[in-house]
């Protein structure tokens, strides 16, 4: 797999703060999971926590990053397509 920029990375959204028990807010970085950020509840993300999955899919679908991302695997998917089908 190709190396990703992580979320934490792109939204510059201060994954270093933390909690009382050294771990940090950011449930993403601390399972070292940048790059699905939209799969992992209870992210910090446009100033708010999103607890349940609808929260997430409200505040991904408005998201740079994951926009980003779903415009990478969309082109990989009909990349591999046209190939399986001979057009490339």
């Amino acid at each position: 797999m190709e190396n990703r920029v992580n979320c934490w990375e792109f939204n510059k959204c201060g994954n270093n703060i933390k909690r009382d028990d050294g771990k940090s807010l950011c449930p993403t970085f601390e399972k070292n999971a940048g790059d699905e950020c939209w799969m992992i509840l209870g992210t910090r993300c446009k100033g708010r926590i999103q607890q349940t999955g609808k929260e997430k899919k409200e505040v991904c679908r408005s998201c740079d990053y994951y926009a980003q991302y779903d415009r990478d695997h969309k082109s990989r998917v009909s990349y591999k397509y046209q190939l399986l089908k001979g057009d490339l």
